[in-house]
């Protein structure tokens, strides 16, 4: 309602500034009268001159032929003058000139034809989304790239497709496609890329990179070993290091697993801002095995704090470090369903990650496992409310 009343306040506004000229007439003089054209007094300033040129030749003051001259002069100024007049004068339509009724059918038309046209091209019938529905659904988009990227990605494709032996292009456009998130797209440009050029650590890793975030944090064989390379090359590589725990640890090599991520910590320089989320990696893994008392069984999965903890690092890593962690939390919940609390974390974390179709399949996941359980439900169901997740 408020929005209509706003769009008919400015249509009146701008009504107001548009038919102006129509609703006004011109200004005139205090009388009422047109004021005079300024140009008159030019004409009766050059009659006076040739009225003293008339009384200076009565008083003998000038000879009769400088008289005869200043008077064809004077003469000839009035003439030129009357020809201006004459030029500069055309046709004016006032207001006045104007039939009120037509003045009312233009004030009055205009506004109904935009409306008209604003029904019949609009969509006035379209509902408003809340808020948080448009931020979540914004942060749900894939990244896009502008026009000119993506003239520059048509053009390398288009080469590519003429010269598919082109390693330098391939190697190229990979990159690219996995910073627009065209994950199976850069997944099969780095392979092609180390096929014709050879393996690289770049190349290695940016090839596991699109396979794991393609398959929600899964590392498959293949990253599996393309990582092993990337370290075999690069010892330090913080990201190959983390994702070989996590491997180990989606596996169930829980003790390899808890070795890599001590090592992972102890390398680390103390302000690192992914401690904290490979601390929580190596404390829900030893709580899972048993082998020790590092932290409870709560502190398994991925957080808000796991989230915060790698808000220093790239994009692109972060993106990698945070999808690992929910997809190795989501797998374990599938195996071993009647944890609430882990059900509880995987919901906000995919909500962090603003994925909402994720969520709520996992909300339907976490209903089927739990059922039975009322409590566990109530505090699942209380979450989801809270997440605008529906019913």
């Amino acid at each position: 309602m408020l929005l209509w009343v706003t769009i008919c306040v400015l249509a009146a506004a701008a009504m107001a500034i548009v038919g102006r000229p129509l609703l006004w007439p011109p200004a005139t003089s205090g009388d009422g009268r047109v004021p005079a054209d300024p140009r008159a007094g030019i004409r009766e300033v050059y009659k006076d001159q040739l009225a003293e040129i008339d009384a200076d030749v009565a008083r003998n003051l000038i000879e009769p032929a400088e008289a005869a001259a200043a008077r064809l002069e004077l003469s000839r100024r009035l003439l030129a003058q009357a020809g201006d007049e004459r030029a500069s004068k055309s046709p004016v339509v006032t207001p006045r000139g104007v039939p009120p009724e037509a003045r009312a059918l233009i004030l009055a038309g205009v506004p109904l034809l935009a409306l008209a046209l604003y029904a019949a091209l609009g969509t006035p019938d379209q509902p408003g989304r809340p808020t948080e529905q448009q931020l979540t659904r914004d942060a749900r988009k894939p990244r896009t790239s502008s026009p000119d990227i993506e003239q520059l990605v048509a053009k390398v494709e288009a080469r590519l497709r003429a010269t598919p032996e082109d390693g330098r292009g391939w190697d190229v456009i990979a990159p690219v496609y996995l910073k627009l998130g065209r994950l199976e797209e850069a997944q099969a440009a780095f392979a092609r890329a180390i096929e014709l050029l050879g393996e690289t650590p770049a190349r290695l890793a940016g090839f596991a990179d699109a396979s794991i975030r393609g398959k929600d944090g899964v590392v498959s064989n293949e990253a599996r070993a393309a990582l092993e390379k990337v370290l075999k090359a690069e010892p330090a590589h913080i990201e190959a290091r983390f994702w070989l725990a996590l491997a180990h640890e989606q596996r169930g090599e829980l003790a390899l697993a808890a070795d890599a991520y001590r090592a992972l910590l102890a390398s680390a320089p103390t302000d690192a801002p992914w401690r904290g989320g490979v601390a929580e990696r190596l404390a829900g893994v030893v709580a899972t095995s048993g082998n020790g008392t590092e932290a409870s069984a709560s502190a398994r999965g991925p957080s808000a704090g796991d989230v915060a903890a790698a808000a220093e690092l790239t994009p692109e890593a972060r993106q990698q470090m945070i999808t690992g962690m929910v997809g190795t939390l989501h797998t374990r919940l599938k195996a071993d369903g009647r944890d609430a609390a882990g059900w509880q974390r995987l919901l906000r974390a995919y909500g962090v990650l603003g994925d909402l179709p994720k969520a709520q399949q996992a909300l339907a996941e976490a209903r089927r496992a739990l059922a039975g359980d009322q409590a566990a439900l109530g505090a699942i169901d209380a979450l989801a409310q809270e997440m605008g997740l529906g019913s």
